[in-house]
């Protein structure tokens, strides 16, 4: 049997195709329409910018090109730095030192009295502040611990300060006799000051030597001696006495140590003791003393200062016109 075959035949005025002809969609059909897009869109571009002059970037002789790169920003000023606080009283030797011990050895065999209460001075500054439990270490450590929260960073910094002047005292291993020995030296014996002796000498019962340290102090006129009698006199005053209130003649004496020379800033040694000890570390020392008496008349206070300024002055201060003259 004959197989036939039907073909397709064109009709009139058509071409037959091939078989692998895409049809009307040819790539190459594309490329005219591409170019005739690209040339109006270009022929648009140039017609805005030629239309819109005042947007187009005008070059000004000097002027950086537009895509030089932007300089950094000028850099910060250094941090300033903050100088340490100077002592308020460079003549104050103790409040000036940087190793207490130094001090102490110095002066601690001195014939002169204000010499070896300058000893005595330096030493009660470390201790027993400073005295590590047996067996352990010197360090500050043990008295921040024992700080409360009440200024505690302020007292941390003033304990730190102190005992970076204090640790030459403290070169192991600790002499406990020694130690003892000096102790006793500096709170009853010849590195006292007049203050502690007098208060010493009381508790004891001898009120001769008391009153008679007292009146030695009142006499040399050496501001921390007067100092140290802040504090005595309600133990000083009889029962006649007439003058001011105990705790106004107490801060009178306290600041007339301040006119006489002694370290009262708020940089001094006697601030950064209150401080660290208790917790007043506000304003200057004169300020801290008075905070530490407890409230008091201060009209009274300066009055009762310029009448004990006036005694020292004349070479009339003893115990009878200071705490025991009649009104």
């Amino acid at each position: 049997m004959k197989e036939f075959t039907i073909a397709s035949t064109p009709g009139p005025g058509r071409k037959p195709r091939p078989s692998t002809d895409p049809g009307p969609f040819r790539s190459r059909s594309l490329a005219p329409i591409g170019w005739t897009i690209a040339a109006v869109f270009a022929g648009v571009a140039l017609l805005v910018y030629l239309l819109a002059p005042d947007h187009r970037p005008v070059k000004v002789r000097g002027e950086p090109v537009s895509d030089a790169s932007i300089p950094p920003p000028p850099a910060p000023p250094p941090p300033k730095v903050v100088a340490k606080a100077e002592p308020d009283n460079l003549a104050d030797v103790l409040g000036s030192a940087r190793d207490f011990k130094a001090v102490y050895d110095r002066y601690r065999e001195s014939t002169n009295p204000v010499e070896r209460a300058l000893a005595g001075r330096a030493h009660r500054a470390c201790f027993p502040t400073f005295l590590p439990p047996q067996g352990k270490a010197p360090s500050p450590v043990y008295a921040i611990n024992a700080l409360s929260s009440h200024q505690h960073d302020a007292r941390k910094a003033a304990l730190q300060e102190l005992y970076a002047r204090c640790k030459s005292f403290l070169a192991q291993p600790l002499d406990a006799a020694d130690i003892v020995a000096t102790a006793e030296r500096v709170t009853n014996g010849n590195l006292a000051s007049a203050g502690s002796a007098a208060r010493w000498a009381m508790i004891r019962g001898d009120r001769a030597t008391a009153d008679s340290t007292v009146e030695q102090a009142l006499r040399s006129r050496e501001p921390y001696a007067i100092q140290s009698l802040s504090g005595l006199s309600v133990l000083m005053m009889n029962a006649s006495a007439k003058g001011a209130a105990p705790e106004v003649t107490d801060a009178a004496l306290a600041l007339l140590a301040c006119d006489l020379g002694a370290s009262c800033g708020p940089n001094s040694l006697l601030s950064m003791q209150l401080c660290a000890a208790e917790g007043r570390c506000e304003g200057s020392a004169r300020e801290r003393m008075l905070e530490r008496i407890g409230p008091v008349d201060m009209e009274a206070v300066e009055s009762e200062r310029k009448r004990l300024r006036a005694l020292i002055d004349t070479g009339n201060a003893n115990i009878t016109t200071v705490w025991r003259y009649p009104r």
